[in-house]
């Protein structure tokens, strides 16, 4: 069958629409009291003061009564929202608006033949009739334009169906025109064109022009150019509404045009008719999605169709906001009843009907009976006939009745009925209920009445005498409706569910679906569940629109994210949320300050940067969270806390503002925080940040981020810390170069370079750019330490890197600036690096004299916060070095006590980096003294604290060493652990370090009887150590290569070499803890070689060069190695 044509739609709007209470009354399905209010001289600036009592005294009965007081507040509330929308209309916004653009085709002709005072008249009459038909459907006529109408849908109001009102009034705007005769023989014709699109609509800025009420944007120009394309008595619809109205139309392509003035060439469609579907199907289509997160309601909906196949008759309710899946629930139980014969009404309410008595119900007949509009009206009647006498009624009795609903005449075979109109009406509900009972035909019946808050009254009527008085039927009733749901029914003849948001699991699930089980980045999925507040709609649109962004690239299996994600208001959903907006008057502008200030807020910020006074603030909060725009969330020491509904809800109240504007909130936002909210200031920076940056004050925007970024840093929130950092960075990179700009960016990016070291790590490229960008804007550093911090910065990159020569020479710039100050915290700065750059080039004793140095001038109150600055506790930086390189002087006894101190300040300071670092690198000296036991404790507690952290650099040092320990306890895959941690630190870019870690796989792997591949570790160590001079445990290499070549059984006097060659560079460095083990391991081999004299030569002076350690393990060792040489002396 056909689709038909669906009559002019009445309005709903009927303030608006009503000239008198007669009109109103007619409006509101109630004309039968027309004669009444007119003999109690109720006129309609009455009708808002009518009470229940007033009501009651005139004579309504009850039921009557509560229909007509709510149709009364509905009045009042449309009365005074419209004229508030007026208003507010005139002030310029940002929106999505449908533009409709109609031409009366040969005007140029009727000008050059009519009288003009004629030609007048016909205009007259085209232009009522365009007023007339788009303000049935809630449309603006904005202007005309000689013989073409511009016409808006979206504003001054917005409806959240404005792209389908405007193709709708379209249609019949060319057919009325169409009707239009001029004298006997010529008719009019009218042909329009539909463009939707972003605009800015509102009082123009011009005072030369008479018409102010203007929009800019390429929508109009692109419904007059669309227009140009349409037929006689055509419509032709462009992408963006297209996209809107779904399949609700029945559309004919035609093809691709490249139109005048339009950058792209642009696909259109003509409008051939209206489809006969619902809302829903309309909207979905083809795509209908999966039902997720329902299983609960769906199975209550089940057991009342069991119910209703065993014989009674069920009825539900299923409430719930626009979006949240009332119709998919309703299809998903139609779908899984199919395996049954039974009967199914879908009755569908309409919003452009409210004053269309029976509507749904109408709607139904007509395609039951095969009645299109326009049918012949004999045959429409032969139609209705068929069906009446088809479901066994006498046709005397019911064409009567039915015939004037269907605008089906009568002819002669029937008369008019005389009955009063409720007699009347009361006999229509009947017939109809009647009709739905005996289209059953003994099957099970499943009535599905969608969208009944959009019900006219008698409809409400009738649905209520299905819910209560429906006898010797089985079947189930299932309406859905909105919370704002009017009517009220008798609770205990139905059941009702309530749909909430789906949880975040059931979102998630319901991405997966419509991505086809691809993956989707974390940070897009985590984007839609904060964003859709779990309504399925919201869920579908918003991921939809997200996989058309540049932002998101098809990989295969996945999708990649290759930009930042900029989430903005589906266009689909645009008119959802405007037109709630368009119905709250003056609280409108209140919820868009409320946006400004984010998702929540508290009512006191509200009130101080709103316009309005204190009262109306309140009054306007009330009402936002009568209408569910926001919702009370906290209440705290008499600050109310509020936030909007839903995350999209906030931002089309935020976007429809126009840029300056939202500039002005901000801005206001930012200086009542300063000056009202020091607790803000000091506890969310970034809020202040925020505030002014988009209030377009960049520079204090970056200094409230660099503190943004301290605080997070603090907190150890990494990763936060490098964002706000470098929106600062971005925020100012424009700005003229000042003093005040300069010292932020150099403080911003010397944080930043911080920030990245405990992301990334040290030797990161990122830490480089960051302190050379700081060092580049040096001259404006307000203090030596300020000074000393950046050029820190380029020193620990070079330390981290490996290139320790380049590190010792900048630790030497820092000295010289140090020295040239004499402030005492860039003394300590500049030792604080020098005993590390003497560490790592094996200068020792200096090493050991600059910690001295940093100790004596250390002072925790004042230096402790440091940390944050440079990344790890200096005490413990200076306190870990110390006492590794009091054990390779030989103090082994004072390096044990110093490490002792160090694993109690590691636990003592709250600095989750320094107490990993400190746990990690701390561990070696346990190491080196053999306290296997000691070491693993301490190494645990370091990785548990980089792992929770995400410190890579600290994992991938605490992987290593613990691969060694486990080697120490006889695991079998060691050597591969430590391979798996150098792989991951090297990742980091660091390579300091890697000589010792290479060094200590290289003694596993020849005590696993793999000496080749040890020499091949051992060769690159010392190649790092000759390229970039880290030289602390150069002898250790020599040591442990010597030990290889003996196991691989090399000539003695190789092997010989490389053990003189270690003892030599420990003597030449002090390092007699590195001698003590070269000397013990010679000493060993000569031995074996049946020298115990020349063993004992070597032996005993490095034993005697180190002080205490009689329980470590290299001391005893040698002890034993001399010991074995004396015996073969004796022996020999």
């Amino acid at each position: 069958m056909a689709a038909h044509r669906t009559p002019r739609a009445q309005r709903s709007d009927w303030s608006d629409r009503a000239s008198s209470v007669a009109d109103w009354l007619r409006c509101v399905g109630m004309p039968h009291y027309a004669e009444l209010f007119e003999q109690q001289k109720i006129d309609l600036d009455i009708v808002p003061q009518l009470t229940d009592e007033d009501l009651k005294e005139i004579g309504i009965p009850l039921g009557d009564r509560k229909r007509l007081l709510t149709a009364i507040s509905d009045f009042a509330d449309m009365d005074s929202a419209d004229s508030q929308t007026t208003r507010a209309g005139a002030v310029a916004e940002r929106r999505q608006i449908t533009v409709v653009f109609c031409d009366l085709i040969g005007s140029t002709e009727l000008a050059s033949r009519l009288d003009p005072e004629d030609l007048a008249t016909t205009m007259a009459s085209y232009h009522d009739c365009c007023k007339e038909v788009i303000d049935g459907w809630g449309g603006h006529v904005a202007e005309f334009l000689g013989d073409g109408a511009v016409i808006y849908f979206g504003w001054p109001r917005a409806h959240e169906d404005d792209a389908e009102r405007a193709v709708r009034a379209a249609l019949e705007l060319v057919a009325s025109v169409g009707r239009l005769q001029l004298g006997s023989s010529t008719v009019l014709a009218g042909r329009a064109g539909v463009a939707t699109g972003l605009v800015m609509v509102g009082e123009t800025k011009s005072d030369a022009l008479d018409h102010r009420e203007g929009v800019v944007g390429e929508t109009p120009n692109l419904a007059a150019r669309a227009q140009a394309l349409a037929a006689p008595g055509a419509v032709v619809i462009t992408p963006g509404t297209r996209r809107l109205v779904g399949d609700r139309f029945e559309l004919e392509e035609l093809g691709t045009h490249e139109l005048r003035g339009i950058a792209d060439p642009v696909d259109v469609w003509r409008v051939v008719d209206v489809r006969a579907q619902s809302r829903f199907q309309a909207r979905v289509g083809a795509r209908l999605s999966p039902l997720v997160g329902r299983q609960a309601e769906l199975d209550v909906l089940l057991e009342s169709w069991q119910a209703a196949l065993a014989g009674s008759w069920r009825s539900v309710l299923v409430v719930g906001e626009a979006g949240i899946g009332k119709s998919r629930l309703l299809e998903e139980l139609i779908e899984q009843t199919t395996s049954i014969d039974r009967a199914v009404l879908r009755l569908q309410c309409s919003p452009y009907h409210v004053a269309t008595a029976l509507f749904p119900f109408v709607e139904w007949i007509r395609s039951s009976a095969g009645i299109e509009l326009g049918t012949d009206e004999r045959a429409a009647r032969t139609r209705l006939e068929a069906l009446v006498d088809g479901l066994g009624f006498e046709r005397q009795a019911t064409i009567p009745l039915l015939a004037p609903l269907l605008s089906v005449p009568l002819g002669d075979e029937y008369e008019t009925l005389r009955l009063s109109l409720k007699l009347q009406r009361k006999r229509t509900i009947e017939l109809v209920i009647e009709l739905i009972k005996r289209t059953a035909q003994s099957r099970p019946l499943l009535i599905a009445v969608e969208d009944v808050h959009a019900a006219d009254a008698t409809s409400l009527e009738l649905l209520t005498h299905l819910l209560e008085r429906t006898r010797g039927v089985a079947g189930l009733l299932v309406m859905t409706a909105r919370p704002t749901l009017a009517a009220r029914f008798r609770r205990r003849s139905f059941d009702r569910i309530e749909l909430d948001p789906l949880a975040a699991s059931s979102t998630l699930a319901l991405v997966d679906e419509l991505v086809s089980g691809k993956r989707l980045p974390p940070a897009v999925r985590n984007t839609i569940v904060d964003s859709s507040d779990g309504v399925p709609l919201f869920v579908e649109e918003l991921t939809r629109q997200l996989l058309e962004s540049p932002a998101l690239r098809d990989a295969g299996d996945r999708y990649e994210l290759e930009a930042d994600l900029a989430v903005t208001v589906p266009a689909t959903l645009h008119d959802l949320f405007v037109a709630r907006l368009d119905k709250l008057g003056s609280a409108k502008v209140t919820a868009q300050i409320a946006s400004a200030l984010g998702r929540s807020f508290s009512l006191d910020l509200l009130t101080a940067v709103a316009p309005a006074s204190q009262r109306e603030v309140a009054d306007d909060v009330d009402q936002l969270c009568g209408a569910r725009i926001l919702e009370a969330v906290d209440d705290e020491q008499g600050a109310t806390t509020y936030a909007f509904r839903h995350a999209l809800l906030r931002e089309a109240a935020y976007h429809a503002q126009l840029k300056a504007r939202r500039r002005e909130v901000h801005l206001g936002v930012a200086r009542v925080l300063e000056g009202a909210y020091p607790g803000v200031v000091e506890s969310e920076p970034e809020t202040l940040a925020h505030h002014f940056a988009e209030g377009g004050e960049p520079q204090p925007a970056a200094d409230y981020l660099l503190r943004a970024g301290g605080k997070a840093l603090r907190a150890s929130a990494v990763h936060e810390a490098i964002t706000h950092l470098s929106n600062g960075v971005d925020l100012i990179a424009g700005l003229t170069h000042t003093v005040s700009r300069d010292r932020t960016e150099l403080r911003l990016q010397a944080l930043l370079g911080t920030a990245y070291m405990h992301a990334k790590s040290w030797a990161a490229s990122e830490v480089e750019a960051a302190y050379s960008g700081a060092a580049r804007l040096s001259a404006a550093a307000e203090t030596a330490a300020e000074g000393i911090w950046i050029l820190w910065g380029i020193w620990v990159y070079h330390h981290v890197r490996g290139r320790v020569d380049d590190a010792y020479e900048a630790a030497g710039r820092i000295r010289d600036l140090a020295d040239s100050t004499r402030d005492p915290d860039a003394a300590l700065i500049a030792d604080m690096v020098a005993l590390q750059s003497c560490f790592y080039t094996g200068r020792f004793s200096e090493s050991l004299e600059y910690c001295k140095s940093f100790l004596d001038g250390y002072r925790e109150n004042r230096h402790r916060a440091l940390a944050d600055a440079y990344s790890t506790d200096l005490e413990l930086v200076c306190l870990v070095h110390q006492a590794i390189a009091t054990w390779i002087v030989g103090r082994a006894d004072r390096a044990a006590e110093i490490s002792r101190r160090v694993d109690e300040l590691a636990h003592a300071v709250d600095h989750p980096y320094s107490a990993a670092w400190a746990s990690t690198w701390g561990a070696v000296p346990d190491l080196l003294r053999g306290d296997t036991s000691r070491a693993t404790e301490r190494v645990l507690r370091g990785y548990r604290i980089a792992e929770e952290n995400d410190y890579s650099y600290v994992t991938a040092m605490a992987t290593m060493i613990g691969g060694w320990l486990g080697g120490r306890e006889g695991r079998a895959d060691p050597v591969d652990e430590i391979e798996v941690g150098l792989s991951a630190f090297r990742a980091t870019g660091a390579e300091i370090v890697v000589p010792y870690f290479e060094t200590l796989r290289a003694e596993l792997l020849i005590e696993r009887q793999r000496p080749e591949e040890a020499v091949g570790v051992l060769e690159d160590a010392r190649s790092r150590i000759a390229r970039w001079g880290e030289r602390w445990q150069e002898a250790e290499v020599w040591r442990v290569e010597a030990k290889a070549l003996a196991a691989r059984n090399d000539a003695h006097s190789v092997v010989e070499a490389r053990f003189m060659t270690a003892l030599d560079i420990a003597a030449k460095q002090g390092a007699f803890g590195w001698q003590l083990r070269a000397a013990t391991d010679f000493a060993s081999y000569l031995c074996h070689q049946r020298r115990p004299d020349d063993a004992r030569s070597i032996l005993e002076p490095a034993r005697a060069a180190v002080e205490g350690g009689a329980d470590s393990e290299d001391v005893s060792r040698a002890d034993r190695i001399l010991s074995a040489a004396k015996e073969q002396l004796l022996v020999g």
